[in-house]
């Protein structure tokens, strides 16, 4: 944990009025009215507050605040703050606010790169109730403490909770990059979505399929877009494709989005191997040519898939799996661990497989984080035609350096490849922008015609890389993420 100016001051406040006021701590100028300006104050200024760290302008010191509802009385026993990958469940005195002594102050700050971007909540465990077995130890507190997790009451700023969860807050720091097509501008017409069943695994599934505006009678590529419940909610990949068509920035593009499923039969899904592999690069293109006008003058070469977490695994797969099938890749915090990487640091079985399988050809030095890839080789092997666009969190400590490790191998392969490490952790809020920027990668130039992004990278690099798996501001002031 960092210390916070903010609440350091207020200590200092706090010791100089109680020495002053004693022993009336109301009286005028006394603790009670320190503490009721400092709220006040808050109230104005909105929380988390963000203070500058003097003489790193590329930092922010973040301090989390919670006031506790009995005032400065007994009766919460503890407030957590769920961030996802700045706190860890398996340390939950890692992710614990702190009460200010003799307040209602709970406080928790982090030392962030002021481009990080992310969600979080916060869970006071207050109620009447206990919260956790005590047979079952610090998991079970934390899984029941999480089950009052709530947006921060001073943050306006809102992002939905994943699948019924929650709604989350939102946090931005002055640097973070833009995400400049998540949502439909002025102007901006609507495309279609319509809904669907299509075939799956010795069953049937839903999707949705969106086709922009104004792009009839056009040659379009297939998208095919994993967790399509997540991206036709939340995330409303719609409004990003539908910003992204109206200012040229891709080509046309109908976007099958594939449901996600409840857990249990998702990860079944995606780890399935080649059955589900299959399935998207043969059995569900099969269908959209079959069931959706727009393809039926498809332009040439292969689909794109995309997903995010295990989804950003399986598009990754599919390219092992089918190159000739698969023009580009948007893997997004792929679950490069599975199945049973010993150790963050332990080679991963996916990448392993990528610097088995062919590639476009050798290639001399890895790329610097966010560079602009290099031209494919046009002698390469089938995978040659393959294109990647792979983004990671910086505090994605487990996922990391297996993503650090697939770009070598890119390299290596000569593949055609942009590789982006962001600020931020395994967040929806990170990864929509991330799609507006990994579609303009893929379809630039060769594969479709769409502009490529500015400065060529899809995000500008992050300054300060190291290679131990952490940014600047992990090292030794905040907590590492959970697995993946």
């Amino acid at each position: 944990m960092a210390p916070s100016p903010a609440v350091a001051a207020l200590q200092a406040a706090l010791d100089a009025a109680t020495g002053a006021a004693a022993p009336n701590a109301a009286a005028p100028g006394g603790p009670a009215q320190v503490l009721a300006a400092f709220w006040a104050r808050i109230d104005r200024d909105g929380t988390p507050l963000v203070e500058e760290v003097l003489g790193a302008p590329g930092e922010r010191i973040v301090t989390f605040l919670w006031r506790d509802r009995h005032g400065t009385g007994p009766g919460t026993r503890g407030v957590l703050l769920l961030a996802n990958k700045l706190t860890d469940p398996t340390v939950p005195e890692h992710s614990a606010l702190e009460r200010l002594e003799g307040t209602d102050v709970w406080h928790r700050a982090f030392r962030l790169a002021s481009s990080w971007r992310g969600t979080y909540a916060l869970a006071p465990d207050d109620g009447d109730a206990p919260v956790e077995d005590a047979a079952l130890g610090p998991a079970s507190r934390w899984r029941g403490v999480a089950t009052r997790a709530q947006p921060d009451p001073r943050n306006p700023r809102s992002f939905p909770g994943v699948r019924g969860g929650c709604d989350l807050s939102v946090l931005e720091l002055p640097d973070a990059p833009p995400q400049t097509h998540v949502k439909r501008g002025p102007g901006v017409p609507v495309g279609t979505v319509t809904a669907h069943e299509v075939p799956g695994l010795d069953d049937v599934r839903r999707a949705w399929v969106h086709v922009p505006a104004g792009t009839t009678g056009r040659p379009h590529r297939l998208l095919v877009l994993l967790d399509g419940d997540e991206w036709i909610g939340r995330r409303d990949a719609p409004a990003i494709l539908d910003a992204l068509h109206h200012d040229g920035l891709v080509p046309p593009l109908v976007t099958l989005m594939l449901d996600g499923r409840a857990t249990a039969d998702r990860w079944g899904d995606m780890t399935a191997g080649a059955p589900y592999l299959d399935l998207l690069t043969r059995t569900l293109p099969d269908w959209a040519r079959a069931h959706v006008p727009a393809l039926r003058d498809e332009a040439p070469g292969g689909i794109l898939v995309a997903g995010s977490s295990l989804g950003g695994l399986a598009a990754l797969r599919a390219a092992l799996h089918a190159p000739d099938r698969v023009a580009g890749v948007l893997a997004q915090s792929a679950s490069l661990w599975f199945p049973d990487q010993a150790a963050a640091d332990a080679p991963s079985p996916t990448v392993r497989a990528f610097a088995a399988a062919p590639g476009a050809g050798a290639s001399a030095a890895p790329s610097p984080v966010g560079a602009a890839p290099a031209a494919p080789s046009p002698t390469g092997a089938a995978s040659a035609r393959v294109r990647f666009h792979v983004e990671v969190g910086r505090d994605e400590w487990v996922l990391l350096p297996a993503h650090r490790a697939l770009r070598d191998v890119l390299v290596a392969r000569g593949d055609d490849h942009v590789y982006v490490e962001y600020e931020g952790g395994h967040d929806a809020l990170c990864w929509r922008g991330g799609l507006a920027d990994g579609l303009r990668s893929l379809t630039r130039d060769g594969l479709g015609g769409g502009r490529a992004p500015s400065g060529e990278a899809a995000r500008p690099a992050p300054a300060a890389a190291t290679d131990d798996g952490r940014s600047r501001a992990t090292r030794g002031d905040r907590a590492g993420g959970g697995a993946a």
